[in-house]
C-alpha cells in the first residue's frame, strides 16, 4: 500500500470524511489532499506532524506500520555499515520534507534517514519515532488550547446580493454579519485581509459553478476584467458573471448555457468591484 493510500485510510478513521474537511484543519486545499492521496506531490514535513497532531498516524503513513518503521524495504548490507547497492532491492522513499527523504536500514539494526539535502538522523527505531513525536509536540499543544481571535481575519459579509440571474438593484450596503478565515489560510492565497468583502448570490445563471444564495468572497485589488468570475455593477446592478475582454468592450458569460453573454460596449457605466477568490454553500 502506498504512502497515499494509508493517507487515505488514516484520513477516513480520523473521522475526515472528505478530503475538504482535512485540508481545512491543515490550512491547504482539497486538492492539494487529493494530489497527496494519489501519490502525486509530495507531503511537507510540517503537514505529516500536524497530520499526526489531528489524529493521524504519521508513522504508519510514512512507514505501513503503526510504531515501527519496519515498513521499509531492507536492502542488502555491506561491511562496515555502508549502504546495499542492488537492482532488485533499493532504499524506501517516502515525501515527505517537500523533496524525497529515504530510510535505509543498517547492518546492526539502525535507521538512517536522509533526504536530498543531506542526513536527517541516524538512530534506532525508537530514536526516528521519538524524533517524530518530538516535532509533533508543538502541534499537540496548539490542539488543546483556545483558538485566539488575534488567528482570524473577520470579512465582512454585506446586505447585497448580486445578480446571478436578470438582475437585482444594489440597495445599500449594510454588513450582515462578519465571516472567520484564519489568516494563514488567507496569507497562503495571498490575500490581503482588508481588500476583501463576502456578498450573497441570487438567480441561476451562475449554475453549477455558483448558485443562488451562495455566499462569494471577492478580492477588491483585482479588478481587470481578466478571464475569471467578477462581481461588477453595471448602470444601477450589481451582477456576478464571468468577465473577458473583447476588443475595447467586455464580454459577460454566464455559465448556465440557457443564459446568452452580451457585450459591454466601450463607454458603457461599469465598474468592477473584485474578482471571486472562494465561495461557500450550506449542504443540501
Amino acid at each position: 500500500m502506498s504512502i497515499g493510500k494509508r493517507l487515505l485510510e488514516q484520513r477516513k478513521l480520523a473521522g475526515y470524511s472528505s478530503q475538504e474537511q482535512l485540508g481545512d484543519a491543515l490550512g491547504v486545499s482539497f486538492t492539494t489532499i487529493a494530489r497527496w492521496e494519489k501519490d502525486q506531490s509530495p507531503i511537507p514535513s510540517d503537514k505529516l506532524v500536524g497530520m499526526n497532531a489531528l489524529g493521524l498516524d504519521a508513522v504508519y503513513i510514512l512507514t505501513g506500520k503503526t510504531g515501527d518503521v519496519a515498513g521499509f524495504q531492507k536492502p542488502r548490507s555491506r561491511k562496515n555499515n555502508e549502504i546495499a547497492e542492488s537492482q532488485n532491492t533499493k532504499p524506501a522513499t517516502s515525501p515527505v520534507l517537500g523533496d524525497e527523504i529515504v530510510a535505509d536500514q543498517m547492518a546492526d539494526g539502525t535507521w538512517r534517514v536522509r533526504s536530498s539535502s543531506g542526513e536527517i538522523l541516524r538512530g534506532t527505531t525508537d530514536e526516528v519515532i521519538r524524533h517524530l513525536r518530538e516535532r509533533a509536540a508543538p502541534y499537540e499543544a496548539g490542539r488543546d488550547r483556545t483558538p485566539d481571535v488575534n488567528d482570524y481575519a473577520w470579512i465582512p459579509l454585506y446586505d447585497v446580493e448580486v445578480s446571478a440571474g436578470g438582475g437585482r438593484f444594489f440597495d445599500g450596503e449594510n454588513v450582515l454579519t462578519y465571516l472567520a478565515f484564519t489568516k494563514y489560510s488567507l496569507r497562503k492565497q495571498g490575500l490581503q485581509p482588508d481588500m476583501l468583502a463576502c456578498v450573497r448570490v441570487s438567480g441561476d445563471s451562475m449554475e453549477p459553478t455558483i448558485q443562488s444564495n451562495d455566499a462569494v468572497m471577492i478580492d477588491m485589488r483585482q479588478t481587470t476584467a481578466d478571464s475569471g468570475i467578477f462581481v461588477f455593477r453595471h448602470g444601477e446592478v450589481l451582477y456576478l458573471k464571468r468577465l473577458m475582454r473583447e476588443g475595447a468592450g467586455v464580454r459577460v458569460i454566464s455559465d448556465n448555457e440557457i443564459y446568452p453573454s452580451w457585450l459591454i460596449q466601450p463607454g458603457e457605466d461599469i465598474q468592477i468591484i473584485g474578482k471571486r477568490v472562494w465561495h461557500a454553500r450550506w449542504g443540501e
